[in-house]
């Protein structure tokens, strides 16, 4: 027992191990108790590694605890050790301690670490920590990669740490299940609250509202699994997180979920100041075990936000243990900017839908490069509602981008802002993509409003109503060849050019080789305005493609027609 007559105690070797079964008990009922680190480097280890127990008691009762570590000290609570709080009426100190610095590097000792495959669970209350993080550490509490015994920690305070307050390795992010942070929290003058480095959650995880700061942001690198092959997991947040993720990490839901909600949105994004579109990876669940449909539908990612990543999200269900056999999995509410693509997913044997969804900005900061949402709909179907897409790269990026032997949905949905295409559908091989678009505005500096293309022997169905489409050079372009079948129906509709510049713009143009077979196509009760050209077909002849005009109004053109010759 250490105690008040006996203070301060200084460690004067490298390494003091408590070890063989024994405990120390630091005990402040007669007066505070100091412990110091007698020179830098020094660690004051609890238990071992190899199967031998130590014990360290904190029995804070009348006066405070201190440690004053230095520079590369650290307390390490090894394999076979445990800590524990008994009496946490007093503070308990963590702070440097460097007679021979008077100035800068004054917090610059490791960390309280609780090493991997932990046998004991430690608990620690009523802790003020200064400093720490450094020793390659970058947390001033560092847990390890333990599954069932992270420690219970209670009442923290924590002041110029290095890089965060606490790191979690592996499973030990499994601190953050019920009771296993509890507040107080409190976090001044530390980049991070967390640092998530390359956990697997196998529990339920709740992320605490901290005291301090009031927008807390946690430090994301590797790739970070929510749930395993055996256990589910669940991420919640009682406060508006902003996770900086580190190059090429990823958040990889495996077995379970990450929503956010209408009080705490969540923001995951890049570490770099100055952002690329491919930073991280993003948000995945593409691991192909588990469907991961929950409560009201809801699928693994509802209500947050991602950005600058190479998938902001990417849900991908394929035949086998993931496909969803004919459950419909929603991702509500997601907000996606400045990714390479916005949104990507498949549903195999069921549908993903994706509804409320915001992606891409009216600036290069916040659209999206290469396709704000791209369906795969190999085997299933895709949805899109209520959603919008804003921006994506001018010179290739399409807003939404749909392919596949399946089914898409649009309705009640937006793109707006510039990119080369609004709408684009595209089936190949023997594919038959079959697409419904009700209620859609597409308003933008697009150079094709839809391009709808088949090629070798698939088919692609368009049954488009009550839609709107401006752009700028072709309202609606399509074409097939090489044995592929257009299908078109096109009702109550308005194609109208959004600029003033006349030249060779085109409301609606079809193209088809003489190689084509089936194509038909029937627009009716529709307005095609302010074009150069209300229809026209390219290079080849449109033979083999039927067209149908009930009901157009054509309205200031250039020329109404041209080239159109019926199908004999």
């Amino acid at each position: 027992t250490w105690n008040n007559a006996g203070s301060p105690y200084v460690l004067k070797t490298a390494t003091i191990t408590v070890d063989s079964g024994a405990t120390l008990t630091i005990d402040t009922s007669g007066g505070n108790v100091v412990v110091e680190y007698g020179g830098s480097g020094y660690d004051l280890v609890i238990g071992t590694g190899s199967g031998d127990e130590g014990f360290l008691n904190l029995d804070a009762s009348s006066g405070t605890i201190t440690f004053r570590l230095q520079s590369n000290c650290n307390l390490v609570i090894d394999d076979y050790g445990q800590v524990l709080t008994t009496d946490s009426t007093a503070v308990t100190y963590f702070e440097n301690y460097d007679p021979t610095k008077t100035t800068g590097g004054q917090y610059d000792w490791g960390a309280i670490t609780f090493a991997a495959s932990s046998q004991y669970q430690s608990q620690l209350v009523n802790l003020d920590i200064t400093g720490g993080g450094n020793d390659s550490k970058d947390g001033a509490i560092v847990v390890g990669d333990t599954a069932n015994n992270t420690p219970l920690l209670e009442d923290l305070t924590y002041d110029d740490c290095n890089v965060s307050a606490i790191r979690f390795d592996g499973n030990g992010i499994n601190t953050h299940q019920q009771d296993g942070l509890k507040q107080p929290l409190a976090i001044t003058n530390t980049d991070y609250v967390f640092y998530l480095n390359a956990v697997t959650s196998t529990v339920p995880i709740r992320f605490p509202e901290p005291d301090s700061p009031d927008s807390p942001e946690i430090k994301l690198s590797g790739t970070n699994y929510v749930g395993s092959s055996s256990y589910e997991s669940h991420w919640r947040f009682d406060d508006c997180y902003t996770f900086r993720c580190s190059a090429s990490s990823k958040v990889q839901v495996v077995n379970g979920s990450v929503w956010g909600n209408k009080e705490s949105t969540v923001t995951f994004r890049s570490s770099n100041g100055s952002p690329g579109f491919t930073d991280w990876s993003g948000l995945g669940d593409d691991a192909l075990q588990k469907k991961n449909v929950f409560a009201g539908g809801v699928g693994p990612f509802a209500r947050l936000e991602g950005r600058d990543a190479t998938y902001g999200i990417k849900i991908q269900k394929s035949a086998g243990a993931s496909e969803l056999d004919g459950l419909t999995l929603r991702v509500p509410g997601v907000n996606i900017h400045h990714c390479s693509t916005g949104i990507w997913a498949q549903g195999v044997g069921g549908e993903v839908s994706i509804e409320t969804a915001v992606v891409g900005g009216a600036t290069s900061t916040d659209w999206c490069s290469t396709y704000g949402i791209y369906a795969s709909c190999a085997s299933g179907s895709v949805s899109i509602r209520q959603s919008s897409v804003d921006g994506v790269d001018s010179g290739s990026g399409r807003s939404m981008y749909a392919t596949g032997n399946g089914a898409f949905f649009v309705e009640d949905s937006r793109i707006s802002g510039v990119g080369n295409v609004g709408l684009y559908l595209q089936s190949s091989g023997s594919d038959v993509l079959d697409v419904s678009v009700d209620r859609l505005k597409v308003d933008g500096d697009l150079n094709y409003g839809a391009y709808i293309t088949a090629s070798g022997s698939g088919t692609t169905k368009l049954d488009m109503r009550h839609s709107t489409v401006g752009c700028t050079l072709v309202g609606a372009y399509l074409t097939s060849q090489w044995g592929y079948t257009l299908d078109i129906l096109i009702q109550d509709c308005l194609f109208v050019r959004r600029d003033s510049i006349y030249g060779s713009t085109k409301g609606i143009v079809g193209a088809a080789v003489d190689t084509a077979v089936g194509n038909s196509v029937l627009i009716e009760r529709t307005t095609i305005a302010e074009w150069d050209y209300g229809f026209t077909s390219t290079a080849a002849p449109i033979m083999n493609m039927s067209m149908m005009f009930p009901s157009v109004s054509l309205l200031t053109m250039t020329t109404d027609f041209t080239t159109l010759v019926p199908r004999q």
